[in-house]
């Protein structure tokens, strides 16, 4: 692992001002026709436009990788299943130098690449945002929303736990490069992004945005039920407050039921 004192921005032009940062996007997919394509219309109908868009297709067998290739810049093929290798696959291609791993069943506004490039500090390792819903009963999103998010993510900030979900969560990428990224051999329970912004942390400022807004899907809630979700999370988050690790591994966090459908994140 690299070491690096401080997070840092690209370095001045001869004019004295600082060079402008690139926003590249990556999209690990597995399975995702249901999804993907309304998520990389919205990347893809940006205000402003991100320096490139990747999509990486883990063994898809459906019209994945066909929806990838209508949309991306970029169509990465990772035959070595799961996340984190679909998602290091991908960021190995980029050449920006901010990185944002998108979910496929995310949906992102209009001005969200805006307010990465209007936001995102000099000295900044990561910042991440807040969430919303685009699918499931309104009503039962919004109170999943407030009472599992919004309220819990300000009570995690205050006890020094920083929820980058990793769906609207952005990353400076040498920093990312110098605490080891998404390697399996560091870390491979559940919170994957949780335990990358814990380690960039720990070489600048990692901070919360508002106006970084993303919708995502309930899907997991659905299919898992409220109580998978909220139990496991806060065995997660408690572990994490005691200095350690949960015990429960990503990939079966992703399929607790042992089912064959799973999803990229």
């Amino acid at each position: 692992m690299g070491h690096v004192e401080q997070c840092a921005a690209p370095a001045a032009n001869p004019s004295g001002s600082i060079a402008a940062e690139r926003l590249s996007i990556v999209v690990p997919a597995y399975n995702e026709e249901r999804y993907l394509e309304r998520c990389l219309r919205s990347l893809k109908n940006q205000n402003t436009q991100p320096h490139e868009l990747i999509v990486v297709d883990n063994n898809s067998v459906d019209r994945t990788a066909s929806i990838a290739e209508r949309y991306a810049d970029f169509v990465v093929r990772e035959n070595q299943q799961g996340y984190h290798h679909a998602a290091r696959a991908g960021i190995a291609r980029t050449t920006g130098t901010l990185v944002a791993v998108c979910d496929a069943d995310t949906v992102y506004p209009a001005d969200w690449v805006e307010t990465v490039h209007s936001r995102f500090r000099p000295d900044d390792c990561g910042l991440y945002g807040s969430v919303t819903f685009h699918d499931g009963n309104p009503l039962f999103g919004a109170l999943v929303r407030f009472f599992c998010f919004t309220v819990f993510m300000r009570q995690m900030r205050m006890l020094g736990i920083d929820v980058c979900n990793g769906f609207n969560f952005v990353f400076r990428r040498s920093a990312y490069e110098a605490v080891g990224g998404y390697d399996a051999a560091l870390y491979d329970k559940v919170g994957l992004d949780i335990h990358l912004g814990r380690r960039l942390k720990s070489l600048g400022p990692l901070r919360f945005e508002s106006r970084l807004r993303a919708a995502t899907s309930m899907r997991r809630i659905l299919d898992h039920g409220l109580w998978h979700f909220v139990s496991v999370n806060l065995a997660m988050y408690w572990h994490f407050l005691l200095g350690g690790e949960t015990s429960t591994r990503y990939a079966d966090y992703n399929n607790p039921r042992g089912a064959g459908r799973r999803r990229s994140r």
